[in-house]
């Protein structure tokens, strides 16, 4: 067995994800295509949250509202806040 970061780390937790969660995981470091019709539907690394994936949550949990609804969402839980900005700690 070969012991780096991707079996160590990356793998078991895939692994501990999809059997105590029931989570599909993807690998898709150097192999992800970026875009709308994308692997994930990222525009690039930076972006963090999987919306088109968040987008379908939403839907199927709040079924019939407007778009527009949507989208705020969406736009609601993907902007920053103050408070997710570090600020340095005062000794």
């Amino acid at each position: 067995m070969k012991y780096d970061e991707h079996t160590l780390v990356q793998e078991t937790t895939a692994t501990y994800l999809r059997d105590q969660l029931g989570w599909e995981s993807v690998y898709a470091y150097n192999t992800e295509t970026f875009g709308k019709e994308g692997t994930l539907g990222r525009k690039d690394e930076t972006e963090i949250v999987l919306t088109r994936y968040l987008g379908e949550a939403l839907i199927e949990l709040n079924p019939g509202l407007p778009q527009e609804a949507y989208h705020a969402a969406i736009r609601e839980i993907t902007q920053p806040t103050v408070s997710q900005i570090a600020a340095p700690r005062q000794s």
